[in-house]
């Protein structure tokens, strides 16, 4: 397999429509916010969802970091790293004892999750860790017009015996929102703390396509944690072999607004997103470029403008039903 030499950045757009995403923890929780009330969604939950996608579309062992339960005395218990390890790996915990760092390191490596995001090995006699290629930043929702819904539900059962009412609860939910993902990927990143050692497994192209994979189709893919939510467009930059510009917050060039009809009034019914600033961007930065693209959904709730400034840089325009053919 070739492996990748030149850095990629760029990011994803995810659309929540009349749904929750990355909520908040506890009961009735509601969407993620800022202190100034900016919605917004963590790095973790997008790579929550892309293990997931992995561990559908290549198998379970493929992905090293998930948490997995089993039955210990009657009871769901949840694994430990070292238990995760030899389930993955299948070796007893004596064997995986007895490895020496850098082997432990080698065989982590081969793990499409780690090779991307790295992981941190805290387990008895060891202590090491692995830098990942891809770096994502929370996500920003540009949409300004958001509006949390707070509803009253009912439940399917009493909440003691004898009660003759159901019980009630509370669910809350967003109108619509655009999140925006930036992420980097730079091979070179592939690394362990570990002073004179070197990893045998290298960042290769194929493992880049299966980060492009999980950043356009893992939201879509997971739909009993993200059901309301899609990647609607995402954008690769490959740069030059040598060319190390630092990322870029894309975000900060986007904008989602409602649509204006001929009377112009708007209607919160069909959304622009816009990416005439971000051609603005672009256009200072095509030297520095090997090839780009940007993937766009097919939705009737979504106008994209600004699609044409991007083409007229060099930016191949693909449909986002061309994502499976990467």
């Amino acid at each position: 397999m070739t492996n990748k030499t030149n850095n990629s950045l760029g990011f994803t757009g995810v659309i929540t429509s009349m749904a929750s995403f990355n909520a908040e923890v506890g009961d009735n929780a509601g969407s993620r916010t800022t202190n100034k009330g900016v919605f917004y969604a963590t790095h973790y939950k997008m790579k929550w969802l892309i293990r997931n996608y992995y561990a559908r579309t290549r198998g379970e062992d493929s992905v090293l970091v998930k948490g997995k339960r089993y039955l210990k005395d009657g009871a769901l218990v949840v694994q430990t790293l070292e238990e995760r390890l030899s389930d993955v790996f299948k070796i007893d915990n004596k064997t995986l004892k007895s490895l020496g760092t850098d082997e432990l390191l080698n065989l982590i490596v081969k793990k499409q999750d780690v090779k991307n995001f790295g992981i941190a090995l805290a387990i008895t006699g060891q202590n090491a860790k692995i830098t990942g290629v891809s770096q994502l930043s929370y996500a920003k929702n540009i949409y300004e017009d958001t509006e949390e819904q707070d509803i009253q539900i009912n439940g399917a059962y009493a909440s003691k015996t004898g009660a003759g009412n159901n019980t009630l609860g509370r669910r809350k939910f967003i109108d619509f929102a655009n999140y925006v993902y930036n992420f980097t990927v730079q091979p070179s990143n592939l690394s362990s703390d570990m002073v004179g050692f070197d990893l045998e497994n290298k960042y290769t192209e194929d493992d880049y396509n299966w980060f492009k994979r999980g950043m356009l189709k893992s939201v879509q893919d997971n739909q009993s944690s993200s059901s309301g939510s899609e990647v609607a467009y995402g954008m690769f930059i490959d740069l030059k072999d040598g060319e190390d510009l630092v990322q870029s917050n894309f975000s900060d060039y986007i904008t989602c607004t409602d649509v204006e009809d001929s009377d112009e009034k708007t209607t919160r019914e069909q959304k622009v997103v816009d990416f005439t600033k971000l051609a603005e961007y672009i256009s200072k930065i095509t030297d520095a470029i090997e090839y780009s693209e940007i993937y766009l959904v097919d939705n009737i709730s979504i106008k994209f403008e600004g699609v044409e400034e991007l083409e007229k840089y060099g930016i191949v325009i693909k449909n986002m039903s061309e994502s499976r053919k990467i």
